[in-house]
């Protein structure tokens, strides 16, 4: 049996470089929009560290976010990261979801979503999925952790920290 190399790994990595160039028409012009179909794992990294990033801004800015716009929101931050369509670089929340729901409902954005494999869409899902899951498990475990130590701490209202619970 031999030893794997990282220059098979290396040359496995390559696949993820490719793209298709899709023509698209916008009245009697031709776009042509670069679209990534294979998604390598730091960008989908960087996409849920991204989608976080908008909740977090978005609680921290007052923005209500519709909970039937979850999944609609990752599609629009697959478009954003695996696609050369310039998107607003606003970090704001508000900016953010304003886009997110003009663009939505463009038939074009529609077409150029389907373009993408189901099964990078799906690992985009998965990973999402994985990040919750162990930030679930960590708060549990942490927060445990932490109202032991609070107990054992001499204060006078330790109540105020259980008033979540």
């Amino acid at each position: 049996m031999k030893n794997i190399k990282s220059s098979i790994l290396v040359d496995e990595a390559k696949h993820y470089d490719q793209f298709i160039e899709l023509p698209i028409q916008y009245y009697d012009k031709t776009y042509h929009v670069k679209l990534y179909p294979f998604f390598k794992n730091e960008l989908i990294r960087d996409l849920v560290d991204e989608l976080i990033a908008l909740y977090q801004n978005a609680s921290k800015e007052g923005l209500k976010i519709k909970p039937e716009d979850n999944s609609d929101l990752v599609l629009y931050f697959i478009a954003r990261k695996f696609t050369d369509i310039k998107f607003s670089k606003g970090k704001k929340a508000k900016t953010i979801y304003n886009e997110f729901k003009q663009v939505f409902n463009s038939k074009t954005f529609l077409t150029i979503i389907k373009q993408f494999p189901e099964e990078s869409i799906k690992e985009v899902f998965e990973r999402i999925s994985e990040v919750i899951a162990v930030s679930g498990k960590m708060q549990g475990e942490y927060g445990d952790l932490i109202r032991e130590k609070i107990k054992d701490l001499p204060l006078e209202n330790k109540d105020v920290f259980s008033a979540g619970e």
